[in-house]
């Protein structure tokens, strides 16, 4: 039988697959949502429609409501009162110790509605 020539490998030099380099993905950055600060609701006070209520602007501009008759305040002056007498200016009554008095007793308040709860006259 005849033998079959081995065929010589040449020495051929191998191409070197070039690698693809892989995109490295960049990360998107999560954006911190910014927390809402909830609005505290502010409670109404429920008006006794029974009680007439002053009020009285004092020297620190706070406002303060009396139920009337009321009771012992300070007075600045007689001219401080409006027409109606339902404001009153009065200094905060930590300024003034002379007098204390009894505002439902110097003054007529002229009020739209009568207090119900008045026993007086």
């Amino acid at each position: 039988m005849l033998k079959k020539k081995k065929k010589k490998k040449k020495n051929k030099k191998k191409k070197k697959k070039k690698k693809k380099k892989k995109k490295k993905k960049k990360k998107k950055k999560k954006k911190k949502k910014k927390k809402k600060k909830k609005k505290k609701k502010k409670k109404k006070k429920k008006k006794n429609k029974n009680v007439t209520l002053l009020m009285i602007h004092f020297a620190n501009r706070k406002v303060k409501y009396f139920e009337h008759p009321l009771p012992n305040a300070l007075i600045e002056s007689h001219k401080s009162l409006p027409n109606k007498g339902t404001q009153l200016a009065l200094r905060s009554t930590t300024l003034l110790k002379s007098t204390s008095i009894e505002l439902s007793d110097l003054f007529h308040f002229d009020f739209s509605q009568p207090n119900i709860n008045d026993d007086r006259n």
